[in-house]
């Protein structure tokens, strides 16, 4: 654990606020909010990355959300393991992955497949075309029907290895914490 990370419950109506905002924004995270966690404090857990403050919001030891440097909220890639849960899925090729892992943006080429309905500005979560794992999540920069084309697709939010993910690797100690990605 780092010592010098700044660590402090948020107040309920913190809480509520940032719930309410991302689930009228993105209607189907209702599934990968815990019930009654906008009626709790939540454990936040601030991380330096792209010279800003972020914080992994955390219900009761579990990392759930992110809230990155600009203030936008998105769900930590934990939560959205299982393939049929919350966001629509953008799969991406194997070349891609270790291009997706250091950040960059997802290009239209390296798309193999579309999971469910994504709007154009709406939030997806980008998964390896192998294992259908998590790599990134991230705002879709034009419509479902053009996402295959050449150029950028999808900007990615919050990635496997980004400064959230290693906040929560090392927050809950060793590699994987007991937790699993």
């Amino acid at each position: 654990m780092s010592p010098s990370r700044k660590r402090y419950h948020i107040s309920r109506r913190e809480t509520r606020e940032i719930i309410r905002g991302l689930i009228s924004a993105e209607p189907g995270l209702r599934e990968v909010i815990p019930e009654g966690m906008e009626k709790r404090s939540l454990m936040a857990v601030e991380y330096g990355e792209r010279g800003g403050v972020g914080r992994v919001l955390f219900h009761e030891g579990r990392p759930i959300l992110v809230q990155l440097p600009d203030g936008e909220v998105v769900p930590f890639l934990g939560t959205l393991r299982d393939p049929s849960v919350g966001l629509p899925s953008v799969i991406v090729d194997e070349g891609a992955v270790r291009f997706l892992a250091n950040g960059a943006d997802v290009m239209g080429p390296g798309i193999v497949g579309v999971e469910g309905d994504p709007r154009e500005g709406g939030l997806v979560v980008v998964r390896d075309e192998r294992y259908l794992a998590p790599v990134c999540v991230g705002r879709t920069l034009r419509p479902a029907r053009e996402l295959r084309k050449r150029g950028k697709s999808v900007k990615n939010l919050h990635h496997v290895g980004d400064g959230a993910y290693r906040t929560v690797r090392e927050e809950l100690g060793g590699p994987n914490g007991g937790y699993q990605f």
